[in-house]
């Protein structure tokens, strides 16, 4: 019964998780200000050694 329950709990963390994402995804898409960081911020810095 306990690992029903857990599997349970994981399931619906999961469902959150992407809806979550979703919402954030949506909204990157729809404010430029916002297209604009995260191509910034996802933007990986060259490496100089």
């Amino acid at each position: 019964m306990a690992v029903t329950s857990s599997v349970n709990a994981m399931d619906a963390l999961r469902v959150r998780i992407r809806a979550q994402n979703k919402s954030v995804a949506e909204h990157i898409a729809a404010d430029p200000e916002a297209k604009a960081f995260m191509d910034d911020w996802a933007t990986p810095e060259p490496v100089s050694r």
